[in-house]
């Protein structure tokens, strides 16, 4: 008797969900950048502004979620859960931003001093102080990971419906983040970009928790899902919290449709493939990918390459490529020695 379908399938098919993440980001950047620069944007750009967005990022936090919750209950060592974590979220960091931000104090060395300079924009202080949010998913990432071992309790508790502790967790996290708009809305401006993403990871943990027990695929979650994609068209024009969600309820319902339609109709056909593997390929980057093609269309801009200009902007992209592949050979040599 043939197995039925189950919600396995998003975690098999993760590094490729991953994967269209990262190149939704990178569209993304390049559509913010005509815009930051007052440049036209074409009907395409348009569109993926609307609809998708930076949705994306909340993808990809969604799938962290659940990779978490899949590594801690493999192994629930809190100490060992969090040198792992750590180690590969921080040497990557460490050798791109460290990079970037030692050139960047160098270049203001007669308007600032080095060291100040460095320190702020490193542990994130810049980020509070003057938006700098260059790097904010690392420091997200970084606070996930603390506040996880919670989360997952919550998702693993017998003793209240997992339904209702995340219904309320994430009404909880709502309501803190809208007062906080309210009471420091200069602030919020600066951080809400991290700040209204929290809902995501924990939907991503609550999702671990339903994959992991194969829970059947269910007619309900694909019709849920369909009509999820409604969100954008209605909830965009409202506080900034409500926008991020409808695009993350937009963005985590259109991946997994099309991820199925993929699995269950295009996989079928060998021509689809290439488009899979290429997919696949970029989820095995996407860390490397994020902190190289923020870190360049600094550096390109400081040699005078407009990255407004598509050309540009794609040599940017294959230079992040050709980077990514080095330093994560790099890393993973100093992670087996720092894990050893």
């Amino acid at each position: 008797m043939k197995e039925k379908l189950n919600l396995r399938i998003i975690s098999e098919n993760r590094a490729f969900l991953m994967g269209v993440s990262i190149i939704t980001i990178l569209v993304f950047h390049y559509g913010n950048l005509l815009v930051a620069c007052h440049e036209p944007i074409d009907w395409f750009n348009r569109a993926f502004f609307h609809f998708i967005g930076p949705g994306g990022v909340d993808v990809f936090l969604a799938l962290s979620g659940m990779g978490l919750y899949f590594s801690f209950k493999r192994n629930s060592e809190l100490g060992q859960f969090y040198r792992k974590r750590i180690v590969r979220l921080f040497i990557p960091y460490l050798i791109i931003a460290g990079a970037r931000f030692t050139w960047a104090a160098i270049l203001n060395l007669g308007s600032a001093p080095f060291w100040p300079s460095f320190l702020q924009n490193f542990f994130f202080i810049s980020f509070f102080t003057r938006g700098n949010s260059a790097y904010w998913y690392v420091l997200h990432m970084f606070m996930c990971y603390l506040i996880f071992p919670f989360v997952f309790r919550l998702v693993e508790s017998e003793r209240i419906d997992r339904r209702i502790s995340f219904f309320g967790l994430v009404i909880a996290v709502t309501a803190f983040t809208y007062w906080f708009s309210l009471a420091n809305p200069t602030l919020f401006g600066r951080i809400n970009i991290m700040l209204t993403r929290y809902a995501a990871f924990f939907f991503g943990c609550y999702l671990g928790k339903m994959v992991y027990d194969r829970r059947e695929l269910k007619i309900s979650y694909i019709v849920g899902s369909v009509l999820c994609l409604g969100s954008v068209f209605f909830l965009t024009d409202y506080h900034a919290i409500i926008t991020r969600y409808a695009r993350s309820i937009f963005c985590i319902s259109l991946f997994f449709l099309c991820m199925l339609f993929y699995v269950l109709v295009l996989k079928r056909f060998k021509f689809f493939d290439w488009i899979y593997r290429v997919c696949e390929w970029f989820g095995r980057y996407t860390l490397e990918l994020y902190l190289l093609h923020v870190s360049l269309i600094n550096v390109f801009g400081w040699l005078g390459l407009k990255q407004t200009i598509l050309i540009n902007y794609c040599l940017m992209i294959a230079t992040s490529i050709v980077l990514a592949v080095i330093i994560k050979k790099l890393e993973d040599k100093i992670t087996a020695i720092v894990l050893k």
